[in-house]
């Protein structure tokens, strides 16, 4: 991995983030609408995404914008664990 791929990582790490912290959007689209405004401000156009901290899947699934995404949520809450694994089968 070159300089450039990695500094692209970091960045993308911190936008996501910052845009899942601040709760981008309201409502039952909140996770479509985070999930576009992350993919759009990082610019990623596929690849592996790992959200760490997924909570119920939602937002997860919602990265996941096309085939040229592999997305993994990962939490430690069971119950969160529960939901995403739901919310990833729909």
């Amino acid at each position: 991995m070159n300089a450039r791929h990695v500094r692209t990582w970091a960045v993308t790490v911190m936008l996501v983030a910052a845009i899942a912290a601040n709760g981008a959007g309201a409502g039952s689209d909140a996770p479509a609408e985070q999930a576009r405004q992350i993919l759009e401000a990082t610019g990623v156009k596929g690849g592996l995404i790992v959200h760490v901290g997924c909570g119920d899947g939602r937002l997860t699934a919602a990265l996941h914008a096309n085939e040229s995404y592999l997305v993994h949520g990962l939490s430690i809450r069971t119950p969160g664990r529960k939901a995403a694994r739901a919310a990833g089968r729909t």
